[in-house]
């Protein structure tokens, strides 16, 4: 065997005697650690930087060979990504959907549903007690529970197609032209431009005429005088609940003033600016009263409230604030797309839940259920989705720090640098493959109740290793065999 492959080995049986214990960090290329409160991980494994990990918790698992393919398995649900957006699989006790480029598949057991077909051509539905539904689109379908509709049928789409939905059966000869609709309590026929009524039985009775060119509103509610009318585009009036609305040019002018003579909704070269204010009921069991008030200087400013809620934009679509309060509790939010984004929630008991702040592409940090979470770089411009987070992520996250009840975590570059600290004093930090320093506690010989300190000092990957306490002297170890 030649020197070479000597000094080789030795290097190779040096760095798996190095690793050999509870945990090993070989810089990016290796990473292997069991018990890790941080993380909240039984055990935690990475290799070869962003690429390889593998975690597993009491309750999941989760392993990936980036990108090409992820594995995230729990007690009641599996879900696989391959390249993803590409190809998804997401499974639970009842549920399996799955979809490649655009092949998709569903399929619900406790129902006895299942659907599948090819994006945006083919499709089929096979239903319990009903025979294969299928389509081939534009040619010929017949589906159930297909895009909102309980049943679709077509032929030679737009030429004919029908759809039922509740109890509303609508008929369409070259689709969107023709269609005759027909409820319980409400009746549309469309035949453009030429005619198109709209009757919803104790409610509203809508007309037009050489669509869009004329068209007439009545109220049917019982004791309400509400109608209105238009000239598309020059003029149009209406008169609902005691309000008084002309429009001119629409949708660029409108101005509307309630029964006693004010002005609660106007346009003025829409959608430069619009003002609305009014009260409105809200809430679906406890029913209340709030003022609804908005007013628009787009793009340049804009405010929206509903009682203690309200959103404000600025330089729109750029700039916005939201702040929402309801009974499970507040939200408050603020952007500047893309560069910036912050969030701060509290429970119904007013304990704060979460905090996020991005600056996109540079830095993020979340602080939620007592763990802090920072990172350096974060790509993605908005919130990393979940599959974002098993898929991508790690390829951008060059630095990350996690904090928890006194457990800390920091890697740089996939650990090329890393620190990691615990709340009994422990700690660990060292720059890939030049220096790493281990601070071990633990109980002294003659005294149970008393703790000591020891350091251990690793370089070139413990050629070289240094090993000294507060007690004992210090020993040496060269070439991870020799011991003085």
């Amino acid at each position: 065997m030649k020197k070479n492959q000597y000094v080789l080995l030795l290097f190779v049986w040096g760095v798996l005697v190095h690793g050999a214990t509870a945990s090993a960090q070989i810089g990016p290329f290796f990473d292997w650690a069991e018990d890790v409160p941080v993380w909240g991980y039984e055990q935690q494994v990475s290799f070869l930087g962003p690429i390889g990990s593998y975690a597993a918790t009491e309750k999941a698992s989760f392993t990936a060979v980036r990108p090409l393919w992820s594995h995230l398995k729990s007690q009641d649900a599996v879900a696989h990504d391959f390249l993803w957006p590409l190809g998804v699989y997401r499974a639970s006790q009842n549920r399996q959907h799955s979809r490649y480029i655009l092949w998709y598949y569903y399929n619900n057991v406790e129902e006895q549903k299942r659907s599948f077909g090819l994006i945006p051509i083919l499709f089929f539905k096979d239903y319990r007690e009903q025979v294969l539904r299928w389509g081939l689109f534009p040619v010929y379908g017949h589906l159930n529970d297909f895009l909102g509709y309980d049943e679709w049928r077509f032929a030679l789409f737009p030429l004919y197609s029908s759809t039922k939905k509740l109890s509303k059966k609508s008929t369409s000869i070259i689709w969107p032209l023709i269609n005759y609709e027909v409820g319980d309590k409400s009746k549309r026929v469309r035949f453009l431009p030429f005619f198109a009524s709209n009757r919803k039985d104790g409610i509203s009775l809508n007309n037009s005429y050489l669509w869009p060119f004329f068209s007439r509103y009545k109220s049917l509610k019982d004791n309400s005088d509400d109608r209105g009318w238009m000239l598309w585009p020059l003029v149009g009036h209406k008169e609902v609940e005691d309000a008084s609305t002309w429009t001119y040019l629409w949708p660029f002018f409108s101005h509307t003033i309630d029964k006693d003579g004010e002005t609660n909704q106007a346009s003025y070269m829409w959608p430069f600016y619009q003002f609305e204010q009014k009260i409105v009921e809200t809430g679906l069991l406890t029913k209340k009263k709030e003022l609804y008030h908005k007013e628009y200087f787009w793009p340049f400013w804009g405010v929206r409230s509903k009682g203690i809620n309200d959103y404000t934009f600025y330089l729109w679509p750029f700039g916005s604030s939201l702040s929402e309060e309801s009974e499970h509790g507040r939200l408050k939010m603020s952007t500047f797309l893309p560069f910036y984004y912050s969030k701060d929630s509290w429970d119904s008991s007013g304990n704060k839940k979460e905090i996020f702040r991005k600056v996109w592409p540079f830095w993020s940090k979340t602080i939620k259920n007592g763990q802090t979470d920072t990172r350096i770089l974060d790509l993605w411009p908005y919130r990393n989705m979940a599959p974002i987070e098993r898929n991508w992520a790690p390829f951008w996250t060059f630095y990350r720090s996690v904090k928890k009840n006194g457990e800390s975590d920091q890697s740089l570059l996939w650990g090329a640098a890393y620190k990691t600290s615990t709340k009994a004093g422990e700690s660990t930090w060292g720059i890939f493959p030049f220096y790493s320093q281990k601070v071990s506690v633990h109980d002294a010989v003659d005294d149970n109740s008393a703790q000591i300190e020891s350091k251990q000092d690793d370089i070139l990957l413990g050629l070289i290793r240094l090993t000294h306490s507060r007690v004992s002297k210090t020993k040496i170890r060269l070439f991870w065999l020799f011991d003085f």
